[in-house]
């Protein structure tokens, strides 16, 4: 899809996302037809019912994109504040990746997660030391006895 339309300007697609924009109201239908226009010389088509159309803000990758600028998603901040404290390192990781994806709209980001990534840090550590002593334990497995049967 990128490659389809990477010579439309004012376009930006992100898998089967497709947000097309204008800097002025002529502009905007303008760029609009011409998508479609590529994507049916393409045979490719879109359905009407996940299209939005001249809207002052759209919600495009997790952003809400406006006239003042671009900010979080409602629905995501939602979404998040939602979540659960963390359990394990599996979920540290994945709360740790999913507000790391705002990092430019949450002031001093790194600063507030320092202590989570201290933590992973600190269980990696104990992997990576068990890992090893158990490598300089170097265990000898026996040979197989074909004489006996394999359970």
């Amino acid at each position: 899809m990128e490659t389809v339309l990477r010579d439309i300007k004012m376009t930006a697609c992100y898998l089967d996302d497709i947000i097309i924009t204008g800097r002025t109201d002529e502009e905007h239908p303008e760029n609009l037809d011409c998508v479609l226009n590529r994507l049916n010389s393409y045979g490719l088509k879109v359905k009407i019912s996940k299209c939005s159309f001249f809207k002052d803000d759209v919600e495009y990758c997790g952003y809400t994109f406006s006239e003042k600028g671009v900010s979080m998603s409602k629905k995501k901040i939602e979404a998040i504040l939602k979540i659960p404290k963390p359990k394990n390192v599996s979920e540290v990781k994945s709360l740790c990746g999913l507000i790391n994806y705002y990092r430019s709209h949450i002031e001093n980001l790194s600063s507030i997660l320092f202590p989570l990534y201290i933590m992973l840090e600190a269980v990696l550590d104990a992997s990576f030391h068990e890992a090893k002593s158990k490598m300089i334990r170097n265990m000898t497995l026996a040979n197989s006895d074909s004489n006996v049967p394999i359970v």
